[in-house]
């Protein structure tokens, strides 16, 4: 196998172009602009079709039914809070009469369980 010294190969261009290329070129490039800039040609957009709607109208359609849900839902939201009246002792007095004797004992035994849990704080 023969070593090459690349030292001694110097330096040299594998490339080439014609003589007065970049010349002509320049020449050429600047006869084409001019040409160009005397009959200037004005450039029509192409009609672009309308674009259509890429969501099927089955989702759209579930879309409005959700929203309509919402706005159904918190609208009920609101109208309860607002006219929610407080219980007052006298409708928790009006209810437990309404239950029968054993349903009484019964709710008086297991709040009677609770006061000696908790103490009588409640």
């Amino acid at each position: 196998m023969k070593m090459t010294d690349l030292h001694t190969i110097g330096r040299r261009m594998p490339y080439g172009v014609p003589d007065n290329f970049f010349e002509e070129n320049r020449q050429a490039l600047m006869k084409r602009m001019q040409q160009e800039l005397a009959s200037p040609t004005v450039l029509e957009m192409p009609e672009m079709p309308e674009a259509k709607s890429k969501v099927h109208p089955l989702l759209k359609l579930t879309r409005v039914l959700i929203g309509a849900a919402a706005a159904v839902v918190l609208i009920m939201a609101v109208e309860s809070r607002l006219y929610h009246t407080p219980t007052t002792y006298l409708d928790v007095q009006q209810s437990f009469d309404s239950l029968n004797d054993d349903d009484q004992a019964y709710l008086l035994a297991l709040y009677q369980d609770d006061d000696e849990l908790y103490g009588s704080e409640y």
